[in-house]
C-alpha cells in the first residue's frame, strides 16, 4: 500500500509543479508580450489544438489500451497505430496548411500558426502512449 501511496503523491506532486509552471510560464508571457501579443499565442495554440485533433483522432488512447492487452488479445499491433498515428499526423499537416491562406488572419498571425503547426510532425512520432502501460 505504500507503493501506491508514493506513486499518487509523486503523481500529484508532478501535476502540481507542471500546472504551477504552466501558470508562471503564462503570466509571464502576457506581463512580456501585452494583450495582442498574448492573443496571438493563445490563437496559434488553439488552431494547433484543433489540427492536432484531427492528426490523432483518438489514436493516443488506443495505442494505451492496446499496448496494456495481452499480445494475443490485441486487436492492433503498436506499429499499426504508429504508423496510423504518423499518416493521420501528416495530413492533418498538410490540410492546416492548406486551410490557413483562407482564413482572415493578419501575415503575422499565419506565420505564428505555421509555425505552431510544425510541432505537429513531432506529436505524430511521440510514442509516450507506449510506455503508459508501465505507470
Amino acid at each position: 500500500m505504500a507503493d501506491l501511496t508514493r506513486k499518487i503523491a509523486s503523481f500529484l506532486m508532478g501535476d502540481i509543479l507542471g500546472r504551477g509552471l504552466a501558470f508562471i510560464t503564462s503570466v509571464y508571457l502576457a506581463r512580456t508580450l501585452g494583450a495582442e501579443g498574448f492573443g496571438l499565442i493563445t490563437i496559434a495554440l488553439s488552431f494547433l489544438g484543433y489540427v492536432a485533433f484531427f492528426g490523432d483522432f483518438g489514436l493516443h488512447h488506443i495505442g494505451i489500451r492496446e499496448t496494456a492487452k495481452l499480445k494475443e488479445k490485441q486487436g492492433f499491433n503498436t506499429t499499426e497505430i504508429f504508423i496510423a498515428r504518423i499518416i493521420l499526423g501528416f495530413l492533418a499537416f498538410g490540410i492546416g496548411f492548406t486551410i490557413i491562406p483562407f482564413l482572415k488572419f493578419s501575415d503575422v498571425q499565419v506565420q505564428l500558426i505555421k509555425g505552431f503547426i510544425y510541432a505537429l510532425g513531432a506529436y505524430a512520432f511521440l510514442l509516450e502512449w507506449y510506455f503508459q502501460q508501465w505507470l
